[in-house]
């Protein structure tokens, strides 16, 4: 009790209802995604169950919530809590965009011959293999991996449906829909498509505050983004190309970003980032909006990299950085794992000249499985998906 109360204490915004929420027929789990649900969500009815890493925060207090927390605790106040909402609303679907939330996965075990959930994936999932290795190496007690379930999973591709059956993922039914986020960016903008950037770097940069020093080598990881990142800026430089650094969002990566740059490059590299960066500060789709423009774009394995693949476009993925986990699972005509310049020129040259169709065809059909094509309409599908659950 005493913790639960501690993590209210944290958020920036609480506000507690005395009442019961009514009946609905669709939950939401997390409101942080609620934007990006827009055309998920648009002219439905629906429930937002607050999440406690939510900036903000509904908390209902009800005797008929009370007694449900009761009959729900084992250990876990929160967990009761949350399961004790769901039962009294009484949806036909719970749906989030936070596909891999453990919380999310435990509350569907608990509901799973009762209540529909659906998860939407919003990236590039190597959760499996950090939760494995993490385990391996004996930073984590238990393999997280196994707390997986998934009643349906509506993912980016076959490459995902494959990726969770090798490592025994539970999930009961796969849906392969492509990129919700990308979906949102075509129908808002609506933009014809010009080559204005001949390179577009992704700062898929370390998270180091993810990634535990116990079960990662930092230093290796850290030189293996730097060395990427100057590979870049020594290639554009040399043959006057016109480059685009899409930066992380603003706010805390933002400025872990700002701050692992300006340590790991000199002041001639740095000021060609800043030079050539867009941010999400100012307009949030800079980010697409720079793969959409670009020739070839370039990250280690950023999920903007496989949305540039649904494109039809020309992508390059380097992982400099010792770790397997962060492999793109592309052949090796666009992926490489040695950080020679030499290199990474002769193969970026490469890549730059020939047509997207033939590097379509090179990376040949099983690579093209890593994300479904943005012909897909995937917003449709996932309404039509919904509306099959909640009719």
């Amino acid at each position: 009790m005493l913790k639960f109360i501690s993590s209210l204490r944290n958020l920036k915004k609480i506000r507690i209802s005395f009442v019961t929420p009514k009946r609905c027929d669709l939950i939401v789990f997390e409101e942080r995604q609620i934007g990006d649900l827009r055309y998920i969500l648009n002219k439905r009815k629906y429930f937002v169950l607050n999440y406690k890493e939510d900036p903000k925060i509904n908390i209902y207090l009800s005797f008929k919530i009370l007694l449900k927390i009761f009959k729900y605790f084992k250990g876990n106040l929160y967990s009761a809590y949350l399961a004790s909402i769901i039962e009294l609303i009484s949806p036909k679907l719970v749906i989030t965009f936070f596909d891999n939330s453990i919380k999310f996965y435990d509350l569907n075990i608990l509901f799973k011959n009762k209540i529909q959930f659906l998860a939407i994936q919003n990236g590039g999932r190597t959760d499996i293999l950090h939760y494995k290795h993490e385990y391996k190496v004996g930073l984590s007690k238990k393999d997280l991996s196994k707390r997986i379930f998934l009643q349906n999973y509506l993912c980016f591709g076959s490459n995902d449906v494959k990726n969770f059956k090798k490592f025994k993922v539970n999930v009961q039914n796969f849906f392969k829909v492509g990129s919700l986020r990308l979906s949102n960016f075509l129908k808002d903008c609506r933009v014809k498509k010009k080559i204005k950037y001949d390179i577009c770097l992704i700062s898929d940069l370390p998270r180091s505050n993810y990634l535990s020093p116990k079960a990662y080598n930092i230093e290796d990881i850290e030189k293996g983004y730097k060395d990427l990142i100057i590979n870049c800026i020594k290639f554009c430089k040399k043959f006057k190309k016109k480059f685009v650094f899409a930066r992380k969002d603003y706010g805390t990566l933002y400025v872990n970003d700002k701050k692992f740059l300006k340590e790991k490059l000199n002041k001639s590299e740095y000021n060609f980032l800043k030079k050539n960066s867009v941010t999400r500060e100012k307009d949030k789709y800079s980010s697409y909006k720079a793969i959409y423009n670009s020739n070839v774009v370039i990250g280690v394995n950023s999920t903007m990299l496989f949305e540039k693949i649904s494109l039809g476009g020309k992508i390059m993925a380097c992982n400099y950085t010792k770790c397997k986990i962060f492999d793109l699972p592309v052949n090796k005509y666009a992926f490489s794992k040695i950080s020679s310049y030499l290199q990474f020129e002769k193969k970026l040259l490469d890549i730059i000249k020939i047509s997207e169709a033939k590097f379509i065809n090179k990376i040949n059909s099983k690579n093209r499985q890593l994300i479904e094509s943005h012909k897909t309409n995937t917003i449709k599908k996932i309404n039509e998906i919904i509306d099959k659950k909640i009719k």
